[in-house]
């Protein structure tokens, strides 16, 4: 069965029901510490570690530098694209949209 297609930038930025982004629990394999940092073991996580290493220091030292004062989603407001980029190259390594994104309302 053919991948769906990927979700355009506006799509993975949309709010949904609850108030946050479609991409909410995506940005767990961009963290390093609690439970978010087990979607870092997973394969596909671990291959775009090993293929993208530039985005995933830039994702990951976003996590980590965030004004944590303020709502997530507005503190990493300017990683958007990077993190739209960072789920294109995982969804093209055939990851669908319900682990990547874990809900999809």
């Amino acid at each position: 069965m053919p991948q769906p297609q990927p979700l355009t930038f506006e799509q993975f930025i949309e709010r949904l029901s609850d108030g946050n982004p479609r991409y909410d629990n995506f940005i767990a394999y961009f963290m390093t510490t609690g439970w978010a940092a087990l979607a870092r073991e997973k394969l596909h996580s671990l291959r775009f570690q090993k293929e993208q290493p530039d985005l995933d220091e830039r994702l990951c030292q976003g996590m980590i530098k965030r004004d944590r004062s303020i709502d997530t989603e507005k503190a990493i407001a300017d990683l958007e694209p990077d993190l739209h980029s960072a789920y294109l190259i995982m969804h093209d390594y055939g990851v669908s949209d319900e682990e990547l994104l874990i809900k999809t309302d």
